[in-house]
């Protein structure tokens, strides 16, 4: 979308095409576009879910740096970026049902005093569990999200969080199912190649197999 309004003024002869684009997006994105814009969104809009923006910013190598390319006025900028930590936070409430006197409302977890690991225990959840008790408040944990700066692999920032409810959400967008015979056909890849002979693969040799199955006709 941006391009194209970048690129509107400078083109001569092709104009109606560019018009032809411009309009094609904005019906088949109308929803995520609307969202955007900061307008009302039908149910009718396609992509009008906003598991889209909560993904975005729940991505800790992307949060919000994709408001930059689209080159939206500071006031804009930040009044979309108040509307998705909104939705993320209300995304949180529908599942956060605890009591006051165990919500811990402060930035860091309390330095009490940990529980001991018992020997032949390698779980790594052991430890996670023994915090069970104290949860922070989702406004501490998404404050504390946004202001690390610390931009890791998805996979790896999430698994090594103590962010409870920051966690458990961003598992439940992040299991989106297959929702396209494209993208089921990528699916299909990735279950061929994650085989059982083949479990020691590294995420992002995984990821360059998927994508070179799934685009080898045009190789």
């Amino acid at each position: 979308m941006v391009h194209l309004r970048d690129i509107k003024e400078q083109i001569v002869f092709s104009n109606k095409l560019v018009q032809q684009l411009e309009l094609s997006i904005e019906k088949r994105f109308a929803g995520i576009i609307n969202r955007i814009n900061q307008v009302k969104i039908e149910d009718n809009d396609q992509f009008n879910d906003p598991v889209y923006f909560i993904a975005a910013g729940l991505d800790p190598s992307f949060k919000f740096l994709w408001l930059r390319d689209l080159k939206l006025t500071a006031n804009t900028e930040n009044r979309l970026k108040h509307d998705v930590i909104q939705l993320i936070l209300d995304e949180i409430n529908k599942n956060f049902k605890v009591s006051p006197t165990k919500v811990f409302d402060e930035g860091t977890f309390p330095t009490s005093k940990p529980k001991k690991k018992k020997i032949f225990v390698y779980d790594d959840s052991y430890n996670d569990n023994a915090n069970d008790s104290i949860i922070m408040n989702p406004v501490a944990e998404l404050e504390a999200y946004l202001n690390d700066p610390i931009k890791a692999n998805f996979s790896e920032y999430w698994c090594r969080s103590q962010m409870k409810q920051l966690k458990k959400l961003t598992v439940r967008v992040a299991s989106v199912q297959a929702s396209s015979a494209p993208i089921e056909r990528v699916f299909s890849c990735a279950g061929l190649i994650m085989s059982s002979r083949c479990t020691g693969l590294s995420e992002q040799l995984f990821k360059d197999l998927v994508f070179l199955k799934a685009n080898q006709a045009l190789l």
